[in-house]
């Protein structure tokens, strides 16, 4: 399942508590550092990422692909994606410019009087986080705010997404397996998804695990990912260490935490 992911360069104020947030997660990735650096720049048998140049990728085999993903998020370099930019041209990559979408944002909601009527019973004073109907439009005319708010748009569909067989497109595989006829279109709708988020933007805590993993290429600005994971664990492959006593706000001692800051022409 690909995200497809345009970040702007604006970057606005944030509520406290996501700031503090931000910091713990910061502080939990560093804490791991060895010489300043990383794991996987300093050490990266123990890392669990793999970063590798798209040419090394290429190079591997299906078996030996599959056993890296069994045990580590790869990232791999200079990937041969067109970059796109923050504009009405590279928005219409992800949808139709007056076509709607959800987005999602910590602001003022005075500020987005702009992009929609239902909120305008509101006082200029309440600040929460609001999930509105906007067109990539109205989100792209925001950026271009000096005080537009943090919005963060999508997911969104993308029917025509890229679908191209691979060592890692196991949904593809497994596809093919159960439409043995071949008459049955690949649901590239349900399983490419694009978003649009102005710098700042955030989104806290998922499980990518169980059988479907998600690939992400950045097509526009930097996207910062933290990658927590049970330490004691050799394998991704079991979501209930989430399901016990884990706070969404918080990594338990257990768990140790990477981060690694993506850039167009990179997929993890």
């Amino acid at each position: 399942m690909e995200l497809l992911l345009l970040l702007t360069e604006n970057l606005l104020t944030q509520r406290k508590e996501d700031l503090v947030n931000f910091q713990m997660f910061h502080r939990l990735a560093t804490k791991y550092y060895r010489d300043g650096q990383s794991l996987y720049a300093s050490d990266p048998a123990s890392s669990v990422l793999k970063v590798m140049p798209y040419a090394q990728y290429c190079r591997l085999a299906v078996n030996e692909l599959q056993a890296l993903m069994a045990r580590s998020h790869i990232v791999i370099a200079n990937f041969p994606a067109e970059p796109l930019t923050f504009d009405e041209e590279g928005l219409q990559a992800l949808k139709s410019l007056d076509g709607t979408i959800k987005i999602r944002g910590d602001v003022v909601l005075a500020m987005l009087v702009a992009l929609t009527d239902s909120i305008s019973d509101h006082s200029a004073s309440d600040t929460k986080e609001a999930h509105l109907n906007a067109t990539l439009e109205q989100v792209l005319e925001s950026s271009r705010n000096p005080r537009g708010p943090i919005i963060s748009g999508g997911p969104i569909s993308m029917p025509f997404g890229e679908i191209a067989r691979s060592g890692m497109s196991s949904e593809i595989e497994a596809w093919f397996l159960t439409d043995r006829s071949g008459h049955v279109l690949y649901p590239s709708s349900s399983m490419r998804w694009g978003l649009c988020s102005t710098a700042g933007a955030h989104h806290w805590i998922r499980i990518e695990s169980e059988g479907l993993g998600t690939f992400l290429d950045v097509r526009c600005g930097e996207m910062l990912v933290f990658i927590i994971f049970n330490s004691t664990r050799a394998h991704f492959c079991d979501v209930r260490d989430f399901l016990v006593n884990f706070d969404t706000k918080t990594a338990p001692d257990k768990f140790h935490v990477e981060a690694v800051n993506l850039t167009p022409g990179t997929r993890l």
